[in-house]
């Protein structure tokens, strides 16, 4: 019978850090809202660039914590020190 692998417990985010993640986004969103607004944009194409922006912040964002984490995994850091 095949033994079972134990599953790694998944690490938790310092409630700083999970705050920031949600965040930055929403910042983001709102400044490229203000300034399109004082470029002359307006209606759909203003939604839709800040949703853009705020979607593109969060995918650097993901990629960049996967990154770190990878970097750390392989140097032997344990990067929930931090």
């Amino acid at each position: 019978m095949a033994k079972k692998i134990r599953k790694a417990p998944p690490q938790r985010k310092s409630m700083l850090v999970l705050f920031i993640e949600l965040l930055i986004p929403w910042l983001v969103m709102g400044a490229s809202a203000i300034i399109l607004v004082s470029l002359g944009m307006s209606g759909i194409p203003l939604f839709v660039m800040a949703l853009g922006a705020a979607l593109g912040t969060t995918v650097f964002i993901r990629y960049y914590d996967r990154k770190r984490a990878m970097r750390a995994r392989i140097d032997g850091i344990d990067i929930r020190r931090r």
